[in-house]
């Protein structure tokens, strides 16, 4: 398994892959406040980007740029 800053921001990771980058249980994983990526599959998956932020202790950077009001 590679190093997470290694990993671009768009993948997509299993509950297990980010317990074991944690080290904690995949149980714990579910109940911190890391936004999983909307899919259709049982499963969570959440996006390296979301994980990094949280490990960062800041809020992920958002997709769209914020519309500036003139």
């Amino acid at each position: 398994m590679t190093d997470l800053s290694a990993m671009p921001d768009d993948a997509l990771l299993t509950t297990r892959e980010v317990a074991k980058w944690l080290g904690v249980s995949a149980k714990s994983v579910l109940r911190m406040p890391i936004k999983p990526a909307a899919m259709r599959s049982r499963e969570r998956r959440f996006l390296a980007r979301e994980v990094k932020a949280y490990i960062l202790g800041r809020p992920a950077p958002s997709r769209m740029p914020l519309r500036r009001m003139a």
